[in-house]
């Protein structure tokens, strides 16, 4: 018979694996999606911006994640989510005019949109009373690592399978990250479950800390490695080595911020990462 504990880290295994498969998938699109516009499409400026808008479109429907996991559980809806997301990655390989790139990208970018709350809620569950920032830190690390497995597969083989077969393994990693999603099985006893928003004045700070951050980090992502393709010509395997060498860092610091967090507070960590950005 199974014991809770044993139930705990099998639940564990498997969502570090879908973890680990989705953050590969996201990673290997990142690592090639500007070269990718740059040199099937000529995109201009403002068509690269345009872009970015619609890819976060999808966010504002978030709220449909919500709903659905109050009839289902959140890591079935999140694994459906993910496989959409793996589709939307492996649509990109048909993406030869505009619109049908509009599509993929909307595709990919809905279901990412919509696992994300998804699966910031399975790692809080999984962490343990006093310690889940360090367990989120934890899952970061294990998302950094893929991403480094990611990059770095990108770097290896972008020569020799070219853009198409990029996103095919990609989707293929968004796959069986669905496939541990699915896996995650959770006990639902005694949680509440709410099927809209619940706005508060008391969070007004955290949401508007939550906007500015959202526009600096999309403003950077949309732009920063835009323009070294297009100003400075750089190719997709130093995009991908350049990604690669971030998320060599992040293994480590993730998991440190982690148990930072837990010590001294969520403040304290919050000023020091804005002073730095």
């Amino acid at each position: 018979m199974e014991t809770s504990s044993d139930k705990g880290r099998r639940n564990l295994i498997s969502f570090l694996i879908a973890q680990f498969c989705i953050s590969v998938n996201f990673t290997m699109w990142r690592s090639v999606y500007n070269n990718f516009l740059h040199e099937r499409f000529s995109v201009t400026e403002f068509q690269r911006g345009y872009l970015a808008a619609i890819r976060e479109t999808p966010g504002l429907v978030t709220a449909l994640s919500a709903a659905g996991i109050a009839a289902v559980s959140e890591s079935t809806m999140g694994g459906i989510y993910v496989l959409v997301t793996g589709l939307g990655t492996l649509a990109f390989v048909y993406a030869g005019q505009f619109r049908w790139l509009i599509f993929a990208l909307v595709l990919m970018s809905a279901g990412m949109h919509l696992a994300m709350p998804i699966r910031s809620s399975l790692s809080l569950r999984l962490g343990k009373e006093g310690a889940k920032a360090k367990r989120l830190g934890q899952i970061g690390s294990v998302a950094a690592a893929a991403a480094l497995a990611g990059s770095g597969l990108v770097a290896l083989v972008i020569k020799t399978v070219d853009y198409n077969g990029v996103f095919i393994i990609a989707s293929i990693a968004a796959g069986v990250g669905a496939i541990g999603m699915f896996l995650v099985r959770l006990e639902d006893k005694g949680e509440v479950r709410r099927n809209r928003f619940a706005v508060k004045k008391k969070y007004s700070l955290y949401y508007a800390l939550s906007f500015l951050d959202a526009c600096r980090r999309h403003i950077f992502i949309t732009f920063a490695a835009y323009g070294l393709v297009k100003i400075h010509g750089v190719d997709t395997r130093t995009i991908a080595t350049l990604v690669f060498v971030n998320n060599a860092i992040n293994i480590y610091t993730r998991q440190m911020m982690g148990g930072l967090i837990d010590r001294f507070g969520e403040r304290g960590i919050l000023i020091f990462n804005y002073t730095l950005l």
